[in-house]
């Protein structure tokens, strides 16, 4: 949350921030660090200060989602910050804490001059997923493991729909079809395969949800029901479920 105020009391300085709204605790995250920022109203984006040329691209994409997704939702942002963060050697690509993503550097850096084609759009599909969660699993919160696709398949939807809406030549609707739909053809075809909603109860069967079942077949799932009722009545139902939670 922002920042309230800062006093110095008995040699040392105490920064008090404002309270923070409820939310699950994997969501929470601190960052303590001596990194540069660029930032666009109460958006920030940070990194090393050796890279902090390669942030404006970040800012870019982050703004234009949180806008567009506002807009789709007729539910804004409901934080009055936000900032995004390059870590170097973050374990995750890429994690969507509430107000403070995280990335693994050459997932939110952008080089005009070195970097190539497929990482721009690496960056730019990822930073959308990320921030797709701060309605999606964030604002809205599934109740537990077992029905993780709930946050996870719109993400990775409009991973491809919300990007596709912001940078228009890279053919990311059809760019699904091939990388996510196909997929989720075939791993769903196994005998090993499982239904999107499973009872979950320890640590290694939850960290098992994170497969394409999840991602892949439920991103699929919800395309399918945008296609069958219609995109009017597919963003009135999104709107109901977020606005109802």
């Amino acid at each position: 949350m922002p920042l309230n105020k800062t006093e110095i009391l008995n040699g040392k300085i105490w920064d008090t921030f404002q309270e923070s709204v409820p939310m699950s605790t994997y969501l929470v995250a601190f960052v303590i660090s001596e990194f540069n920022f660029i930032e666009q109203d109460e958006f920030k984006v940070w990194s090393r200060p050796s890279v902090i040329n390669q942030t404006n691209y970040a800012l870019k994409i982050g703004t234009a989602a949180l806008e567009l997704f506002g807009n789709a939702f007729q539910q804004k942002y409901n934080l009055p910050k936000m900032d995004m963060v390059a870590v170097p050697d973050f374990a995750a690509g890429a994690m969507e804490n509430w107000g403070l993503v995280t990335y693994r550097e050459p997932r939110m850096l952008y080089d005009e001059k070195e970097s190539s084609a497929p990482a721009q759009q690496s960056v730019a599909s990822v930073i959308v997923h990320e921030l797709t969660h701060m309605w999606f699993g964030n604002l809205v919160t599934p109740e537990w493991w077992s029905y993780l696709w709930l946050s996870e398949a719109f993400a990775r939807y409009f991973q491809y729909f919300g990007t596709a809406e912001i940078e228009k030549s890279w053919n990311m609707k059809e760019q699904f079809v091939v990388e996510q739909h196909e997929s989720a053809l075939t791993i769903d075809s196994f005998e090993s395969s499982r239904p999107m909603t499973r009872e979950v109860s320890s640590q290694s069967q939850i960290g098992g949800m994170g497969d394409s079942i999840t991602y892949a077949k439920g991103a699929s799932i919800v395309r399918m029901m945008n296609l069958m009722f219609g995109t009017s009545v597919f963003e009135l139902a999104l709107r109901d479920y977020l606005h109802n939670k």
